[in-house]
């Protein structure tokens, strides 16, 4: 986020809130582990991980994936030449790296809404 706070001649507030509103995720996490660690019921845990699961696709790859990341691409590959080409380089890597994360938690999500146990090694 701090790319986008520091531009100094491009305003990239809105790169950072769009970043931003992927935390709105968060809280359904957290409500998730909370009932495991207080050992609530299997129905409830599985109630709770598919609400977190809605929100999820509807951020982070919705709004993330496939509307915020492209904006951003279009925007380093339109880059003005005076806009530093290491703030494009590293802006480009972080978001392939957290469209791949979020890509690969939503795949794990998946599996735990449908009920599909992971095998541990």
């Amino acid at each position: 986020y701090s790319i986008c706070a520091f531009s100094e001649k491009y305003s990239m507030a809105w790169y950072a809130c769009a970043l931003l509103a992927f935390e709105i995720t968060t809280p359904f996490m957290m409500y998730r582990y909370y009932l495991q660690i207080t050992k609530a019921s299997e129905k409830d845990i599985h109630k709770s991980t598919v609400r977190m699961g809605v929100v999820y696709i509807i951020i982070r790859m919705v709004w993330g994936n496939l509307f915020v990341f492209p904006k951003i691409w279009m925007f380093l590959y339109n880059r003005p030449n005076d806009f530093p080409i290491w703030k494009s380089a590293l802006f480009v890597v972080m978001t392939l790296a957290s469209a791949f994360i979020n890509t690969f938690w939503m795949y794990m999500l998946s599996l735990r809404m449908l009920g599909i146990k992971r095998k541990k090694k």
